[in-house]
């Protein structure tokens, strides 16, 4: 493969600071539908990022409308406005200079139209599965059930599940963010990476929900690493945020493959000890188990 080949593909994977005007068109179910126009933060071949006033569900698919450069896309490439499908990947809760809380979003573009089930169920979640020549990124539909860990016996799930009745207030937000319903009840069990807590009020699966711990004085919003998370640590954004140290899991799931291949015995289930990282913390864990180290990038071959 020539040289020219690799310098485009890595100028099309590296995310540019260009802040283009944008749509966000968003479909919650077939009767909550709502849009949004905003500016892009960062946009690449295969991915952008932005801010919106209401939160995202991570898996929801939205449909991103900019007038993209001609030379980062993967199709209607003489079309005034680029109509792309896209994932959300993450969407975190951080303020602006006049101290508004606004969500950091990041997607995946998945192409010119949606998954064939998406037009039967909107509010279907999705996982990307991988990334072809093309550019554009694959989705399947997400395992909610298998996610969660509530088919796996308590000895296989990753977190020990403590029955602690816990007074709590919860609420829930709305498509904008703003609080639509509360109660104030108490939690069935506890762990590490959630919850479970009793409730008479109507929730949908998919739903935003915050819960409120007032005698410890806790506020939760589930979330999950990148290195977004990492700069909002280091800004001040957020107290701390927990992690189980995703590419050493890697590294422990590699190595298991291949005592696996090789016939060698390997162990039933063994993970990193999972943590919780605040802005003092921070500085002395190896963030290099946490997120990819600053100076690595992908590395795509294209056959000829």
């Amino acid at each position: 493969m020539s040289t020219n080949v690799v310098d485009t593909d890595k100028r099309r994977i590296q995310r540019i600071s260009l802040p283009l005007p944008s749509r966000v068109e968003v479909k919650i179910n077939d009767q909550v539908s709502w849009n949004e126009v905003t500016r892009l933060t960062d946009i690449s071949a295969f991915g952008a990022g932005f801010s919106l006033k209401r939160p995202l569900k991570r898996g929801r698919l939205v449909l991103l409308t900019v007038p993209m450069p001609r030379q980062l896309r993967c199709f209607d490439y003489s079309d005034a406005q680029y109509r792309v499908w896209s994932l959300v990947r993450r969407c975190i809760p951080v303020r602006n200079d006049k101290d508004e809380i606004r969500y950091s979003v990041g997607v995946a573009f998945t192409g010119k139209n949606p998954p064939s089930n998406y037009l039967d169920d909107p509010s279907t979640l999705y996982e990307i599965t991988h990334r072809e020549e093309e550019g554009l990124w694959h989705v399947a539909e997400s395992d909610v059930t298998k996610a969660d860990q509530a088919h796996l016996s308590k000895e296989e799930r990753r977190q020990t599940r403590f029955f602690i009745p816990e007074t709590v207030t919860l609420e829930v937000l709305d498509a904008e963010g703003n609080i639509c319903d509360t109660e104030t009840t108490v939690t069935e069990n506890i762990s590490f990476g959630g919850a479970a807590v009793f409730t008479s009020l109507k929730v949908p699966s998919g739903s935003f929900v915050r819960i409120t711990s007032h005698r410890y004085d806790i506020k939760i919003i589930s979330e999950y690493e990148n290195q977004a998370l990492v700069d909002a640590l280091k800004r001040g954004d957020i107290l701390a945020y927990a992690t189980q140290y995703p590419v050493a899991e890697g590294a422990i799931a590699i190595d298991q493959a291949v005592r696996l291949l090789e016939k060698k015995p390997i162990m039933k289930l063994v993970q990193p000890i999972a943590a919780v990282l605040s802005k003092n913390a921070g500085e002395k864990v190896n963030l290099s188990l946490v997120v990819a180290p600053q100076n690595w990038t992908p590395v795509y071959t294209v056959k000829p």
